[in-house]
């Protein structure tokens, strides 16, 4: 790991502020987010309101891990890769630390993922692409044809495969799909094989996640019954393929 030569602290710096701001406004938002309409309490599940979940408690964890991880997503570089392309990358990363957080903890205590949050990311995401693309052109423009390619078939994949679970399999929300698309693009980002392993580490991560919850829950009932949020699996597998690749 290695911080980016041509910026070195203050990028750093920058960017981990980018991403406690990120944080601060996806929980911001959250509170004034709309409750979906047409759901209904059924088997014991009772989907808590945005309002009340987004308290100081979570606006606390989220600015926390939004700084650990942004941090971790800056430091991840690997070796030989350009500044130009890097820092598009760093900053999609520090996207998911910041706004991915928040959403990923409102799908933990709701087993919801808004739209008033996933479509900013998925627009931040994109354009972190295309930034990381245009870098690529200006400083290694060989790899620049083999990076969108990349990014677009693996973030396809992800997308058709978590769609035929939530078209078929009915244990995983629409909202998992897009958070797999977004979170397929910045593990391609980085390489075909941190994609890969964020891919394996989720669905590991889910299974014991799944088997966790069931245990827990049979002494300690909630309102979510037995509802599961797949996200913050997905969300953990993607920050443990950075960490380990």
């Amino acid at each position: 790991m290695s911080v980016p030569s041509a910026w070195g602290v203050p990028f750093v710096a920058a960017v981990v502020l980018g991403a406690l701001a990120l944080g601060a406004w996806g929980w911001w938002r959250l509170r004034s987010t709309p409750e979906p309409t047409g759901v209904a309490d059924s088997d014991g599940w009772v989907k808590p309101r945005y309002d009340v979940v987004a308290d100081p408690a979570m606006l606390a964890q989220i600015l926390a891990l939004a700084g650990v991880l942004s941090g971790l997503g800056v430091l991840a570089r690997p070796a030989g890769i350009a500044d130009g392309v890097w820092l598009p990358v760093a900053i999609g990363w520090a996207m998911a630390a910041g706004l991915g957080t928040a959403a990923v903890l409102c799908d933990l205590r709701t087993t919801y993922l808004p739209s008033s949050l996933m479509r900013p990311w998925a627009l931040l995401t994109a354009l972190a692409v295309l930034a990381s693309w245009s870098g690529a052109l200006l400083s290694d423009r060989a790899h620049a044809p083999g990076l969108i390619v990349r990014v677009s078939v693996c973030a396809l994949v992800a997308r058709v495969l978590f769609w035929g679970l939530w078209r078929f399999g009915g244990r995983v929300g629409y909202g998992d799909v897009r958070l797999a698309t977004i979170l397929a693009a910045d593990a391609a980002l980085v390489s075909a094989t941190t994609w890969t392993s964020w891919l394996v580490a989720g669905t590991l991560t889910g299974g014991v996640w799944a088997i966790t919850t069931a245990i827990i829950r049979r002494s300690r009932p909630t309102l979510l019954g037995t509802a599961f949020p797949y996200g913050p699996s997905l969300a953990i597998g993607a920050w443990l393929a950075l960490a380990l690749r």
